[in-house]
């Protein structure tokens, strides 16, 4: 889990739609870290155009819990055929979901539809690291009474880099499975979360990294751990 703390906050993607190209656009059901002054994540899209779009303008909609509340728009200046874009929009760290929705307009004020990122939230992140006890898998008794819309994991607890970088995804979080399980948090991981979320009325996220039976040299940082693939 260590290894992928960069991409969780970043989400830098290359993911290509059409003749837009994305270098930062968030996902489906994810975090995005709140500043504790302003109380306030901030959501980054950005990318460039391809001038055979004949795009003049890229426009964002911003909804909370599917009710418009903003628009913004970027107008475009190609150089060498291509058209750079950025937008840096403010949401609140509330029990309240925020979607976004990304349009090409041409000059004819033709707006197309080209990506939608829903259920995006702000708040805290909270990790959990250490031995069985950390990972606290099922064993008798569901802690899942705990779940909640606004309790959010990346992937899972792997310590598989290959199967880790393969799961660019967010999940509700479930307290029921092992660090192989997906949106995984833990048994008392879940309940912890949801206290948070209670008390706090902000979503959080938990990033459990435990690993039952591991000596404490396993939980070590890497010396190059910005950069490392490896779980040591």
């Amino acid at each position: 889990m260590k290894y992928a703390l960069i991409i969780l906050f970043s989400h830098i993607s290359l993911l290509a739609i059409g003749q837009i190209n994305y270098t930062a656009v968030p996902i489906d059901l994810q975090l995005v870290a709140r500043d504790k002054v302003t109380n306030l994540g901030n959501v980054k899209i950005e990318g460039n155009v391809d001038q055979l779009s004949n795009y003049g303008f890229i426009k964002v909609e911003v909804y909370r819990n599917e009710v418009l509340l903003n628009t913004v728009d970027n107008e475009l200046t190609y150089i060498d055929s291509k058209a750079p874009f950025v937008f840096n929009l403010s949401i609140q760290a509330e029990l309240a979901n925020y979607s976004f929705k990304i349009y090409g307009v041409k000059s004819n004020n033709t707006a197309t539809l080209v990506k939608t990122v829903s259920n995006v939230v702000a708040g805290d992140v909270y990790i959990i690291q250490g031995q069985s006890n950390a990972e606290a898998n099922f064993r008798n008794g569901s802690s899942n009474a705990n779940t909640s819309d606004y309790i959010r994991v990346y992937a899972s607890g792997t310590d598989n880099s290959t199967n880790l970088l393969a799961n660019d995804t967010w999940y509700i979080a479930q307290g029921d499975g092992d660090r192989f399980s997906n949106g995984n948090t833990g048994q008392w991981g879940l309940k912890l979360a949801r206290m948070l979320v209670d008390n706090l009325q902000i979503p959080i996220a938990i990033f459990n990294g435990g690993h039952g039976g591991a000596p404490i040299s396993f939980f070590q940082a890497d010396a190059n751990y910005k950069l490392s693939l490896i779980h040591i």
